[in-house]
């Protein structure tokens, strides 16, 4: 093998070399425990997508593994006693909470065309916690690698959001306004002006919601009474 074809197999390798070794100093400091989900999930996706994953046969299995093994060892530092206590008091914010969520996952997932599956995963994981549900039912649904990665990477990308600007007045503010948005969206049968009145009404609900306290009753009222003023002025207005 002459220079050249050594020095074009070195260069073709190089990627392939850097790639490994970003991912053992990536592995080696997230084991180390001073990075945080969030962070550790960002530098995850920049390192796929910059330098791509070296060994991805051995990370699948690896990944399923860890992740079976974390929610076995989430199991062991739970407080029984916390726990029963917290279900006896919100048992039913809790099956409450999951219904509307399955509701909505369905919706969504039906509305965007997502694979069922997927969906599911989703769902599940949005509803009650996170990765060891999915990984729990991922088994149950029979659900292929693209599927739980998606998953996965969907919901982990969201708490990671919800961590960021889930606390303060950023947090508020991202409430309120994706709030009104989907009330606007739920309004879009009634055309572009009922998209844009409900989403401002809503805006206007949410900061009110807020600056009462957090008292849903008068907005409840007053939501009530639009409506019937609406619905009867329907009636009584002659047909032309």
């Amino acid at each position: 093998m002459d220079s050249q074809s050594r020095g074009d197999e070195i260069r073709g390798a190089a990627p392939h070399m850097l790639a490994w070794a970003w991912l053992s100093v990536g592995g080696l400091v997230c084991l180390w425990g001073g990075v945080s989900p969030p962070q550790a999930l960002a530098a995850g996706l920049a390192l796929a997508l910059l330098v791509g994953n070296p060994h991805a046969g051995l990370t699948r299995i690896t990944a399923q593994q860890l992740l079976q093994i974390s929610v076995v060892a989430l199991g062991f530092s739970m407080d029984l006693h916390a726990v029963s206590r917290a279900g006896l008091h919100g048992f039913w914010f809790a099956a409450v909470s999951i219904a509307v969520t399955w509701v909505l996952g369905y919706v969504l997932g039906r509305g965007l065309r997502i694979r069922p599956v997927t969906a599911t995963l989703v769902t599940v994981g949005t509803a009650i916690c996170g990765g060891s549900a999915i990984a729990a039912v991922g088994s149950v649904v029979v659900a292929g690698e693209a599927e739980m990665s998606a998953a996965l990477g969907t919901v982990f990308l969201l708490n990671a959001v919800a961590r960021v600007v889930g606390h303060g007045c950023v947090g508020l503010g991202v409430g309120v306004v994706s709030q009104a948005a989907l009330f606007g969206l739920l309004h879009l049968y009634q055309g572009s002006l009922g998209f844009i009145m409900a989403g401002l009404f809503a805006l206007l609900y949410g900061v009110a919601y807020l600056v009462t306290g957090r008292n849903l009753w008068p907005l409840v009222l007053v939501h009530g009474t639009w409506n019937t003023v609406g619905i009867v002025n329907v009636y009584l207005t002659p047909a032309a």
